[in-house]
């Protein structure tokens, strides 16, 4: 047996930088997902659903710790994690990177776990949310405005802009094409 450190009780063994990591992630899968344990225990892999159950397991927890918008350090460690408790799963392409880059990549904002986390996002109230979502309008003329013609008929804004997108150019209709240009000009500028 070895002596202990100074600081260190006499039983205790100082903990490595992997285990740390891989504790808090084990505990929540022996709570929540023993499947996937046992299924890594006895095969060395994870199966396609085991891996999509982790992440939907490990963003369960997350979501409840840190809310819909987590830190990217928060979600570091939790990759790290998991490549900790399963070392089968990191992949490094071209032998760069660390390995977890295809369940969270800091850089890019991509990987399983942001798409996840973006999945959930789409289906918060706006309450919930801290970004809102934009509003997408085919209608590029405006709200309708009852104009007067020369002849005082009244037609709206958007029958002009019809009629201007559908006339081609040509000397007959430059007259027709100015004059609904200059009654949509407020409409098209607004």
């Amino acid at each position: 047996m070895e002596a202990a450190s100074p600081g260190m009780p006499p039983d205790t063994s100082p903990t490595t930088n992997t285990e740390e990591h891989s504790q808090p992630l084990q505990a929540l899968l022996q709570k929540k997902a023993p499947q996937i344990l046992t299924e890594y225990e006895t095969t060395g892999i994870l199966s396609g659903l085991s891996r999509k159950l982790l992440v939907k397991t490990c963003i369960g927890d997350l979501v409840e710790k840190c809310g819909f918008y987590p830190l990217s350090s928060e979600k570091l460690a939790v990759v790290k994690s998991i490549i900790t408790t399963f070392p089968s799963l990191s992949v490094r392409v071209d032998g760069q990177g660390e390995g977890f880059e295809h369940y969270y990549d800091p850089v890019s904002h991509c990987g399983f776990l942001e798409t996840k986390l973006r999945n959930l996002r789409r289906n918060l109230e706006q309450g919930q949310r801290r970004y809102r979502k934009r509003k997408v309008t085919n209608d590029i003329t405006g709200p309708k405005k009852p104009d007067t013609t020369e002849d005082g008929h009244a037609s709206s804004t958007n029958e002009w802009a019809t009629l201007i997108k559908r006339l081609r150019p040509s000397a007959e209709n430059l007259s027709a094409i100015k004059s609904g240009m200059e009654i949509t000009y407020t409409c098209r500028r607004s």
